[in-house]
């Protein structure tokens, strides 16, 4: 259940950064972040899609620097989005999952 939150969580940071900058949207970036979004949500390649969302975080952080409306305070929250994104790509899908089913559940044991 945590898991699903934190998936739920990171498509929320992505589509309130899209939301917020709804006036540069485009129809291939919505394309993208809505393909992106159905990724994340039943958890296919959970590890590359969470890399591509803190990439997409982290890369916000450098458009607001050239048009000049670029606020320090936002600098915290873009990184815990990108944490939280990065740390979803670490944990990986999860057993409820489509990359679950399609590759099997692998459980890591020390050697």
């Amino acid at each position: 259940m945590a898991l699903a939150l934190l998936r739920l969580s990171v498509m929320g940071c992505l589509w309130q950064r899209f939301l917020a900058e709804a006036s540069v949207g485009s129809a291939w970036r919505l394309l993208s972040l809505g393909i992106l979004s159905i990724f994340l949500l039943i958890g296919m390649a959970t590890p590359v899609a969470g890399l591509i969302a803190a990439g997409i975080e982290l890369m916000s952080v450098f458009y607001p620097l050239r048009v000049g409306t670029f606020v320090s305070a936002e600098l915290l929250t873009v990184g815990i989005h990108a944490i939280q994104a990065f740390s979803l790509a670490l944990i990986g899908p999860g057993a409820f999952s489509v990359d679950a089913r399609l590759f099997g559940r692998r459980i890591l044991t020390p050697s």
